[in-house]
């Protein structure tokens, strides 16, 4: 589970690995987490999504939620 705690200096950046971290095995983003990162975003905090997964592109169509 995500929590956004916000230090002395402001957050600026997320930068959160989707496979296996953030996406669960069905490709999909806990209700938790999906609010937290929205959140986050509606704060003004850069949310970025990375992977070292050679083809990611079902897993950022996840981005849509975030961003809404």
């Amino acid at each position: 589970m995500l929590k956004l705690c916000v230090p002395a200096d402001p957050l600026r950046l997320i930068a959160i690995d989707i496979d296996g971290t953030l996406l669960n095995p069905e490709f999909s983003i806990s209700e938790t987490d999906l609010a937290t990162l929205r959140r986050a975003h509606a704060q003004g905090i850069e949310v970025i999504l990375v992977t070292a997964t050679p083809s990611p592109c079902r897993s950022l169509n996840n981005w849509d939620l975030i961003s809404g």
